[in-house]
């Protein structure tokens, strides 16, 4: 019996792991979609004071969401391509 890597032709591996890579992922889900998810797992309502909070408070030590990404909830053009 000949094994499967002498019957295959290594220059279709890739293209066919990109394709079977795409069927599996061809609809990203839209920002409703998103939103629609996080609130059916969510325990409480959507609260946007209280995430605030969350965001620029220390957790644990001494860091904060925005430790990293800024304490500003708008996106500023220094950070759009992060």
């Amino acid at each position: 019996m000949i094994p499967l890597y002498r019957r295959f032709p290594a220059c279709l591996a890739a293209p066919v792991f990109a394709l079977a890579t795409a069927l599996g992922t061809a609809r990203a889900a839209t920002p409703q979609d998103l939103l629609a998810d996080y609130v059916a797992r969510s325990p409480a309502p959507a609260d946007a004071a209280r995430g605030r909070t969350f965001f620029t408070s220390p957790h644990g030590r001494d860091w904060a969401c925005a430790s990293c990404h800024g304490s500003s909830h708008k996106p500023s053009p220094a950070r759009a391509a992060t």
